[in-house]
C-alpha cells in the first residue's frame, strides 16, 4: 500500500507535468494554413493510409518559423503520426537544423477534396543561421501491424 506521502508526491508531479505541457503549448505560436504551404505524405500501403503534412517556412514576429499541420486518411493511421513526426526534419542549405516536427498540429481524418485552408498550423522558430533552400524530409520510418 502507497504511504499518503508518496501518493501527494505522484498527485504533485503529474500536476506540474501537466502544467509544463499547457505551457509548452501556449508558447507554441500557429497560424492559419493558406496557400503559401506545401503538402506532402507518408504512406504506409492500403491497409493503413497516408499521414498528410501541410508545411511552410515564413517569418513570424520578425523570426524565420517552420510551421505545419498534419492530417490522417483512415483512423487507424493517427497511431503512426507521433513516429512520422518524431522521424522528421528540415533541412536549409543540405544541413539538417531542425528534428522532431511534433509540434504540427493534428487536423483529423482527411477526405478528397478537404479543403484545409483556415486550419491552424504549429509553428518552432529556425535558428538564425538558416538559409533557403529548405527541404522536409524524414528518417527511416518502420512500423509493426
Amino acid at each position: 500500500m502507497k504511504s499518503l506521502f508518496s501518493k501527494i508526491a505522484a498527485l504533485s508531479l503529474a500536476g506540474a507535468l501537466a502544467l509544463g505541457a499547457q505551457a509548452a503549448t501556449a508558447d507554441t505560436p500557429t497560424v492559419l494554413v493558406d496557400n503559401r504551404f506545401e503538402v506532402t505524405g507518408v504512406t504506409f500501403g492500403q491497409a493503413y493510409g497516408t499521414v498528410l503534412m501541410v508545411y511552410s517556412v515564413r517569418e513570424l514576429g520578425g523570426q524565420t518559423v517552420l510551421c505545419g499541420v498534419t492530417m490522417h486518411e483512415k483512423p487507424q493511421t493517427l497511431r503512426f503520426r507521433r513516429k512520422v513526426l518524431r522521424k522528421g526534419w528540415l533541412k536549409a542549405g543540405g544541413k539538417k537544423i531542425l528534428r522532431d516536427l511534433s509540434f504540427f498540429e493534428e487536423a483529423g481524418v482527411f477526405k478528397e477534396g478537404d479543403p484545409l485552408d483556415g486550419a491552424a498550423a504549429g509553428c518552432a522558430p529556425l535558428p538564425a543561421s538558416a538559409r533557403a533552400p529548405y527541404e522536409l524530409g524524414f528518417d527511416r520510418i518502420s512500423i509493426r501491424p
